[in-house]
């Protein structure tokens, strides 16, 4: 099985954890102190300490180094820790990097957190990567198109013009979207062009921003633009949700109407959810709800001279019936997905979508029927799915029956992240030499398995295990088992996580 590594060791007196420190002052550096966003970034050091799993880790400026890092290299250069390197350097090529902003790089001891040295602040700053980028207007009516154009573009066919509130930072959940093709979905590339938003693309009254960004991602090629739409009539300016998932407590629908300055009637608002009656909600300004299952909620506005819809989910887990093989993968994993006991339907089918869309107004991210393509057939009430894997981002997975989107199992959430993980290592170790009892606590992920290994040669051969199948405890996982070797003066353990 493909194991992951972390060692501590002990004494006969007292089990500690182990770390080495260096008697010269590490000195570390970087190449530059300004980078754009498509530079590489390059990290020095010399008097290191030796350590193959010492580890060089980029935070935001001001957060001290801890789980959950923006970026991580070993000092190999790799995300796989080796060989250590006492004099060398590493390269952050913008595939691993967290984008712009101001940022701090540590040279960071032995898989923990400890720096060997003060850190470096850098900064990376947007690229121009664009001749221009423009709207052909600042200010539009509620019944208005908005038409967002561009000139020298990167010609990347999936990179997309987003509109968020104005002050908001491009992030998941854009108010309004298209590809440079004008649509939903990506074709080619369009080095000179514009998109035109139609009214019903646009999420209406306010201050919002229009953004040119990179590749599916939230990397801006350019500045953003700040427009405004005003409302013509009574309209809903905002319709929005606490959260996308409902857990065990209510969430809150919370919304805002223009009624051009008091001159359109607000007659009558109501919320719907197409199972029970209609709720009055004219006067409110938000509500409370708690639906038993995934519902489809309505805001209607004087009848329906105006609508706003929000899907909100109830919030799943991983069970026999629907699962992933973890909640959180790289960018370079796969993502596998299981079901038992479906419909099993020829069309009923597995899709992946961005946290914060919806299923039907939006397009999957990826997608396949039951049988594993995009043709169907067959019938297929249990089985898994491997799909390729998702740039970087939050996402959840829904099986969904027959071409259509009504969901039989899901929502699960998951996370793709470069380094975003929790880091691998024994947190604590401790010895009742009365009962002649270990106690060790390390980070783990939910839903693994581990094996506790010990070596009493000093060679660190790790040929005999405490315990193969300890079932993780969630976030951290402790494990106490009685001393394999009462009479050695000292033993070393390794916990592994067991590649499933």
């Amino acid at each position: 099985m493909n194991m992951k590594r972390l060692l501590s060791c002990a004494s006969a007196s007292a089990f500690l954890l182990c770390a080495d420190f260096a008697a010269a002052q590490v000195s570390f550096s970087l190449d530059k102190a300004s980078y754009g966003i498509s530079e590489n970034i390059v990290a020095s050091w010399t008097n290191g300490l030796g350590n193959a799993n010492d580890w060089i880790g980029i935070y935001p400026r001001g957060v001290t180094p801890s789980p959950g890092s923006s970026a991580y290299l070993y000092v190999n250069g790799t995300q796989s820790a080796t060989v250590g390197v006492e004099e060398g350097s590493v390269t952050f090529t913008p595939a691993f990097l967290p984008g712009s902003g101001s940022w701090t790089a540590w040279y960071l001891i032995d898989e923990g957190y400890t720096p060997a040295t003060e850190g470096v602040n850098f900064d990376i700053n947007i690229d121009v990567g664009l001749g221009s980028f423009s709207l052909d207007k600042a200010s539009y009516g509620s019944s208005e198109d908005i038409i967002v154009s561009w000139t020298a573009g990167p010609g990347n066919a999936n990179d997309w013009i987003g509109i968020y509130p104005r002050g908001v930072t491009p992030s998941t959940g854009s108010s309004g979207w298209l590809y440079v093709n004008g649509t939903t979905v990506a074709t080619e590339g369009v080095v000179d062009g514009s998109v035109t938003f139609a009214p019903l693309s646009l999420p209406g009254a306010g201050e919002w921003t229009a953004w040119y960004l990179l590749e599916d991602g939230y990397t801006p090629a350019a500045e953003g633009v700040d427009f405004a739409i005003i409302n013509e009539a009574a309209a809903i300016v905002s319709f929005s949700s606490s959260s996308q998932f409902i857990g065990n407590e209510p969430i809150t629908l919370s919304w805002t109407l223009d009624d051009a300055g008091g001159n359109a009637a607000l007659d009558s608002l109501t919320l719907e959810d197409g199972i029970n009656p209609s709720i009055d909600v004219n006067g409110l300004t938000s509500i409370e709800v708690n639906p038993a299952g995934n519902t489809d909620y309505t805001l209607v506005l004087n009848g329906g001279a105006d609508t706003r819809l929000i899907t909100v989910f109830k919030d799943t887990a991983s069970s026999a019936a629907f699962a992933l093989d973890r909640i959180i993968y790289t960018p370079e994993e796969e993502v596998v997905v299981s079901w038992a006991n479906a419909t099993g339907g020829s069309y009923d089918w597995i899709g992946i979508y961005k946290l914060g869309d919806t299923p039907g107004p939006i397009p999957s991210t990826s997608w396949n029927y039951l049988d594993g393509t995009q043709v169907g057939g067959g019938f297929f009430p249990s089985g898994s799915i491997i799909f390729p894997p998702l740039p970087e981002g939050d996402y959840f997975v829904v099986l969904l029956l027959n071409d259509g989107y009504i969901i039989e199992q899901g929502p699960v959430r998951f996370k793709v992240s470069q380094a975003g993980r929790t880091r691998f290592k024994v947190t604590d170790i401790s010895y009742d030499q009365v009962n002649k009892q270990v106690t060790m606590t390390w980070t783990s992920s939910p839903n693994r398995v581990y094996t506790v290994f010990y070596s009493d040669d000093g060679k660190f051969s790790f040929n005999s295990d405490v315990d193969d199948s300890v079932v993780s405890g969630g976030d951290t996982t402790t494990l106490t088992f009685s001393n394999p070797v009462p009479d050695a003066q000292r033993l070393f353990f390794r916990v592994s996580e067991n590649r499933l």
